[in-house]
Parts: C-alpha cells; structure tokens; sequence
C-alpha cells in the first residue's frame, strides 16, 4: 500500500456498517485467505486458495446475522454471527462438503495434508459437545492488515451487541486460534476454555493454542 493511499484512510470518516451482501463474498473469500495466512499449511497456492474459500464459503452459511464494514464504498471488515440454535459449531464434516463443492477432485497429498491440519484445528476449537455458555457465537471478525488501528473491528462488534441487547441476549461467545499479539480479546471478555493442538505443515509440527472466550453485554 502507498503512502497517499495510508493517508486518504487514516482521514476518513467511521466506518459504515451494513448489512452483508452477496457481491460482498469476492472480497470476504480474499481476506479470509491473507488473515489466516493459509499458505502456512501448504506450498502449493491453489491448495491454499481452496482452502480459504471453503473457510469462508462455511463461514457464511452458518452465519444468522453478518455485517460490512465500509470505507469510501470498499469492504474492510466483516462479522458474522449465529445463534446458538443455528450454529452447526464448524465440524469437519461441514467444512468438507464446502470444500467438495468448490473442487470435486481433492486428491493431490499437498492439499489432504493442508486440509488435515486445518480440520484439527476446527475439530479443536469446535468440539462435538460444545459448551452452551452464551446466548450468540461470533463466527468470525475480519479486518485485514491494512486497515488495522482504524477501529474498524470496534465499530463492527459496538453493532453487533447493540443488535443483541435490543433483542434481549445478554452474552456472547467467541472461538478463536490465538494469534499472536493480537490482544482484542484482553477487555471484556473472559476466558473460559483453552486448548492445545499439534498440526503437521511444510515446515515441521506446529503448536496452535485455541482459546474460548465470552463476554457479557
């Protein structure tokens, strides 16, 4: 990103929040695939790029609620909810038939690896029996690197509980790989599980810490 562009932003008005939007999927499929950084679990771009879309493809589909943030008319951050009686709680079946429909043939061993890695982490952060300790689960809250230090992520969950509490919820929950420095969830919330997963990827056996948190509205 050029300088004059970082400027033009950093001046900007608040973000607007609206409603998601079909056209908004090009987008969302894109910055799934540089936040969670996909290439780490596999050499191959293609295989990285399945993976992001079936990620954010299943991201959607179990969302009951999902806003866009936007600045000067461009998509820069997006979040997405359910309700704890829709939520299908991200199980690797679910994932796999995304994934199915995007590619019918998933048979190179680049991408059975990468796919593996990505299902435990799921599996981890999403067990068969998940805690029933929030009103609302918040699937997820993407706003990519440029456009961080903006409040832009703020102002996309000061929506969502404002919606929440004028529909009578009283809490929320939220799943997350931890991502190192990241410290959003430090005010707030409350942490009440954490785990531990081994993946294999290209460059060796890699530990993920994925931690529960909820927060009260």
């Amino acid at each position: 990103m050029d300088s004059e562009k970082q400027i033009n932003i950093s001046a900007s008005n608040s973000p607007k929040i609206r409603p998601f939007k079909n056209r908004d999927f090009q987008w969302l499929r894109a910055d799934v695939f540089g936040f969670w950084n996909f290439g780490e679990f596999t050499h191959r771009i293609s295989s990285a790029a399945l993976l992001a879309a079936a990620e954010a493809a299943r991201s959607l589909g179990e969302s009951t609620l999902a806003f866009t943030a936007e600045l000067d008319g461009e998509p820069v951050g997006y979040l997405l909810a359910s309700d704890r009686g829709s939520l299908s709680l991200r199980t690797p079946e679910v994932f796999t038939n995304y994934a199915r429909r995007l590619k019918k043939r998933l048979a190179t061993n680049d991408f059975h690896r990468a796919y593996k890695a990505y299902t435990d982490i799921l599996r981890t952060l999403y067990p068969a029996e998940s805690p029933s300790d929030a009103d609302y689960e918040l699937v997820a809250l993407l706003v990519p690197d440029e456009y961080r230090g903006l409040g832009i992520a703020h102002s996309l969950v000061a929506k969502f509980e404002e919606l929440l509490r004028n529909n009578g919820k009283k809490s929320y929950a939220v799943s997350s790989a931890v991502i190192e420095g990241s410290h959003f969830f430090d005010e707030g919330f409350k942490t009440v599980g954490e785990s531990k997963v081994t993946v294999e990827v290209p460059s060796g056996s890699k530990e993920i810490v994925c931690r529960r948190y909820v927060r009260e509205i």
